[in-house]
């Protein structure tokens, strides 16, 4: 833990961090890519069916709710 052992970390900190940097700046754009953008949906079907999936999932946690309500 002396100065010279955290100076070498830092060294190679920086070396690591700079090298990562060099190549964005070298090849990385900031342009948005095609796949960043959902899939619109267009089924109502595959909603519904979505719905009575959440619907079911719930029902036990609304139950106990009710009943945790009514007990008070």
């Amino acid at each position: 833990n002396t100065l010279s052992e955290w100076q070498t970390v830092f060294w190679l900190n920086l070396l690591v961090l700079g090298n990562s940097g060099l190549v964005y700046l070298l090849f990385g754009s900031a342009e948005v890519q095609p796949w960043n953008y959902p899939v619109p949906r267009h089924s109502t079907e595959a909603t519904n069916e979505e719905r009575r999936h959440s619907d079911r999932s719930l029902k036990p946690h609304i139950e106990m709710r009710e009943k945790l309500a009514g007990d008070s």
